[in-house]
């Protein structure tokens, strides 16, 4: 089979197994921490590379600034005061809650805001800066940028949601750290999907800010990356002349995309297909293809998640998750 060419390389958490503590918000509580943890450190030594080797990871993220709800940290100071998980502390705006701004490459940040009225933390604010970066912020009113994108608004992220289960956690990282996949499974299905990251720019003084973020959540056996929410819907924000939404758009032929049309293997050769995708926006001032997402290709629907390329040989270089395959480390992926 011959398989595509990376663009990047990629690091790898595949197939963390993380119990359900018999408390919805502990178990979410302790998700939330261990993205925060592992996005900015290798405390836990869970990186592997391509060929699952452990390795000391490279192009991490780094803790801007943060709040537990009782001390708020200024923009810059570097704490991560998420120590433990009561420090994680869920409220709507108003009122005490905890929130976490990352930095990944040059300035692009990452917001986690612990807001909503949803008791067992399942909501979230979720917003992105690409280049102004986050500024404020206190124990009752999470930091904003002027360029901010946000991703989830005080609505259920993904977890565990209504009630507890035990899932599979895998944490994706380009070693340029320019790109981030995190997918939460259970029951052979991804109910947590955070993809986010720098696009890879057609034009790139048209699109110098490329940083795009696609974040939808629900119960962990319900699954997320659909046709719908990835190309249906415009569910990929990002900031261009202004802020713009885009679909993940693909290939397509017989009325629909070719992913869907395409339901079993190529008579000729056997295998399923890897389909480009781009990034679309019909946003006013924005119109247009921007781009695409870095080493990610539509799969066949037909195909289950958790399914991996090649299927002889040296296998498991490649995964698929929903409707999309991503690189892989070598080793079977688990979503159950």
């Amino acid at each position: 089979m011959t398989l595509p060419t990376l663009v990047k390389t990629w690091e790898f958490i595949p197939n963390y197994a993380q119990a359900a503590t018999g408390v919805i918000l502990t178990t979410n509580r302790t998700l939330l921490k261990w993205l925060v943890d592992n996005m900015t450190t290798n405390a836990a030594g869970l990186w592997v590379n391509a060929s699952n080797s452990l390795v000391t990871p490279s192009g991490l993220a780094t803790v801007r600034y943060s709040c537990n709800s009782t001390v708020a940290g200024s923009a810059g100071d570097g704490v991560n005061r998420w120590a433990s998980l009561t420090d994680l502390v869920w409220n709507n705006a108003g009122s005490a809650h905890s929130w976490m701004v990352l930095r990944m490459y040059n300035t692009a940040e990452l917001l986690i805001s612990c807001e909503g009225s949803a008791v067992n933390g399942q909501n979230l604010v979720v917003a992105t800066s690409p280049s102004a970066g986050f500024t404020g912020g206190t124990k009752t009113a999470r930091p904003t940028a002027t360029d901010e994108r946000v991703i989830v608004n005080n609505t259920t992220w993904g977890g565990v949601v209504n009630s507890d289960a035990s899932v599979k956690v895998h944490l994706l990282k380009s070693t340029d750290g320019q790109a981030w996949r995190w997918l939460i499974g259970n029951t052979a299905q991804i109910g947590t999907a955070w993809i986010f990251g720098k696009a890879v720019q057609f034009n790139p003084t048209a699109w110098p800010n490329s940083f795009t973020m696609f974040g939808i959540g629900g119960s962990p056996n319900t699954g997320v990356l659909t046709q719908t929410n990835l190309n249906t819907n415009a569910n990929f924000l990002g900031y261009g002349a202004s802020a713009m939404a885009m679909y993940l758009g693909g290939m397509a032929f017989g009325g629909a995309q070719a992913n869907v049309t395409i339901t079993s293997a190529s008579d000729l050769s056997g295998n399923w297909p890897f389909l480009p995708q781009e990034l679309f926006s019909s946003t006013t001032s924005n119109r247009g293809a921007h781009g695409y997402l870095s080493d990610v290709w539509y799969g066949s629907t037909t195909t289950a998640t958790g399914a991996s390329f090649p299927l002889t040989g040296d296998q498991h270089q490649f995964a698929q998750f929903g409707s999309l395959i991503l690189p892989w480390c070598r080793t079977a992926p688990v979503v159950t």
